[in-house]
């Protein structure tokens, strides 16, 4: 008889305290540590809006990839692989989280704008309005319409924020609520923020 030995690590105990209700989940289509594993505590299917519930145990995905999320009960936030996110303490109404088995409010967040930095541009050439140049008027700093360069002005460009603002991690303002943003580029038009926690 052939047997394989594997070592399952420690299984984290997420669990406040024996009041919980949880219920089986397929964790096929979630994405697993590079070591195959899927930790306890990890909340399901993503830590956002779109929670359902808190994996109760490590699932090793290639062995078996059905689990159990606790959906009603009390949850120790400080042995959770990563905290909440706003839009998951909404959408987790049956859990309560807790500190050291102190209940917790959903975290405070603090938005704040992403500078623009322009720099002049030292030999503008070409079409300003095509190569994204921008001209100063007063304080401010606008997208030039000129087709063809005036040697009376002078240029900018956006020497910051530069990068992908998805992978920066910034947010997008509409309406008073915050959101991730989708840009995979920097628009000029819009006003990007970071974000902290109080």
């Amino acid at each position: 008889m052939k047997f394989t030995e594997k070592s399952a690590g420690s299984q984290a105990v997420i669990l406040a305290n024996d009041h919980y209700v949880a219920v089986p989940y397929d964790c096929s289509n979630i994405t697993a540590n590079a070591d195959g594993v899927i930790p306890a505590g990890t909340i399901i299917p993503a830590n956002d809006a779109t929670a359902k519930g808190v994996l109760l145990h490590d699932v090793i995905k290639a062995d078996n990839p059905n689990g159990t999320i606790v959906i009603h009960g009390f949850i120790e936030k400080t042995r959770l692989p990563a905290a909440p996110e706003s839009g998951a303490y909404s959408a987790l109404k049956g859990i309560t989280f807790v500190n050291n088995g102190m209940v917790t409010n959903e975290p405070t967040y603090i938005y704040t704008a992403v500078p623009y930095v322009f720099g002049a541009v030292a030999s503008p050439t070409g079409n300003p309005k095509t190569s994204g140049y921008y001209e100063k008027s007063g304080e401010d700093y606008v997208a030039s319409n000129d087709t063809s360069v005036d040697s009376g002005k002078t240029y900018y460009t956006i020497t910051s924020p530069t990068g992908n603002p998805k992978t920066l991690g910034y947010y997008e303002e509409s309406g008073g609520v915050y959101s991730a943003t989708n840009d995979t580029s920097v628009d000029a038009s819009k006003t990007y923020y970071t974000r902290t926690t109080t």
